[in-house]
């Protein structure tokens, strides 16, 4: 899986039609997209996440659920918040059911509608549990409890958009997608508010106005994180020094570079390169 892109590009476990994990935490990751739908089930801890601007505080229990193309970020709030991933590509959902195409899922369900629903929640935790113990025939098992969670948060926590409706935010969301592309064909030089304005053809005031609405951050912010990612992503690669890769990923300001890539991998680059801890 590419971690830190734009377009989020995801791979189906090798067993599995979908793609389905169990992870400790969740490193702030820089704002992106992908054409899959993706559901997130707190099991312990915290995590903060943004989705199309509106954010969540995620206790255990919660789920989150990020329909395709819709603008995210996530970051646990603490070193051990456990959680469950789900990622199911439009297309197979289309395949399992073809009015999901038009259907959009709550982002946020509460543990205590999960709690109402006892069948949902003991299905997420069937589900990893037939997940680590791979027992013969897992796959199976697996999977239809894959489509009872997809049935019950179907049934309970989805509405069908209007294509008209629909349409018309796409075409916003397409605009800041757009801007964001471009970033990211040229963050390796000194681009500026105005220049990322001037590309879709809008008012600073605008443009920043969009940007936060669809991002829930400023575009200088998501600017920092991406070339944070791509000198985290080049340090693991790479023997270069740390002044060569910022100034090779258009870094030009070393506190704030320090500062988010501090937020976003919890060390600094030194201390991740080679495996030191914060004294």
């Amino acid at each position: 899986m590419e971690t830190f892109a734009q377009h989020e590009i995801i791979k189906d476990d090798d067993k599995l039609p979908v793609f389905f994990g169990l992870h400790e935490n969740c490193k702030l990751m820089a704002t992106h997209w992908h054409e899959h739908i993706e559901i997130l089930y707190q099991l312990q801890g915290q995590m903060t996440a943004v989705v199309q601007s509106a954010d969540y505080i995620l206790n255990p229990d919660d789920l989150l659920i990020v329909n395709a193309n819709e603008l995210h970020r996530t970051k646990s709030l603490m070193p051990q918040a456990p959680y469950l991933l789900i990622q199911i590509s439009l297309q197979r959902l289309q395949e399992m059911l073809p009015a999901f195409e038009i259907v959009h899922f709550d982002n946020f369900i509460p543990a205590v509608k999960i709690d109402a629903l006892p069948e949902l929640k003991s299905a997420f935790r069937h589900m990893r549990d037939v997940y680590l113990a791979k027992d013969d025939g897992w796959s199976l098992l697996f999977m239809a409890k894959l489509y009872e969670v997809l049935y019950l948060l179907y049934r309970n926590f989805s509405r069908q958009t209007k294509p008209a409706a629909a349409q018309s935010s796409h075409r916003d969301l397409q605009r800041v997608i757009d801007v964001m592309k471009w970033a990211q064909d040229n963050y390796m030089d000194r681009i500026s508010l105005s220049q990322a304005a001037e590309f879709l053809g809008v008012s600073r005031e605008h443009f920043c106005r969009i940007f936060r609405k669809y991002t829930g951050q400023t575009f200088l912010d998501y600017l920092n994180c991406y070339r944070a990612s791509r000198v985290y992503e080049e340090m693991h690669v790479s023997d270069a020094n740390l002044s060569t890769l910022m100034e090779r990923n258009g870094v030009t300001n070393y506190k704030v570079f320090m500062q988010t890539f501090r937020e976003m991998y919890g060390g600094t680059p030194r201390q991740l390169r080679y495996n030191k801890t914060e004294q």
